[in-house]
């Protein structure tokens, strides 16, 4: 599981230098193959290659003939792209996804349970602090024993 928030920086070949703290639990639960994509505005998710596959699983079972499915699964690979990380901790971040995302130098990565986020530093703070999840959010989670 990735849980928490670590900031990092995206050096001047656009490689991510993923932080000591993630990039440990992937290599041990996961291994270093990587799926990066964009599901969601201002946020590239790095999923390890394993739970990405068990998505396009899941996928296989949703009718084809949903539109839904069709448009997710073009996003996905549109903005999507299989890499490794290396032995350093070092994950090659392709040039288009960084500019979709709005990805700088500073970044802040943050668990996603079973992926992680990256988003640029200062939008990451931005959407922490209007995001921040009502007392509302809290009882309808306490619905799922949260």
């Amino acid at each position: 599981m990735f849980r928490g928030f670590e900031q990092a920086k995206i050096d001047e070949k656009g490689r991510l230098k993923v932080p000591a703290v993630f990039r440990e639990r992937l290599f041990r639960d996961y291994g270093p193959d990587v799926f990066l994509t964009v599901l969601r505005d201002h946020q590239l998710c790095i999923y390890p290659l394993k739970v990405w596959e068990q998505k396009e699983q899941r996928l296989m079972d949703v009718p084809d003939s949903m539109p839904e499915k069709q448009r997710f699964i073009m996003t996905a690979n549109y903005f999507g792209a299989e890499r490794t990380v290396d032995d350093q901790g070092r994950l090659a971040l392709p040039q288009h996804l960084r500019d979709k995302v709005g990805l700088n130098a500073e970044v802040a990565v943050m668990g996603g349970i079973n992926f992680l986020v990256v988003m640029d530093r200062q939008h990451a703070d931005r959407r922490a602090e209007e995001d921040f999840p009502s007392p509302e959010v809290f009882e309808k989670l306490q619905g799922f024993g949260i």
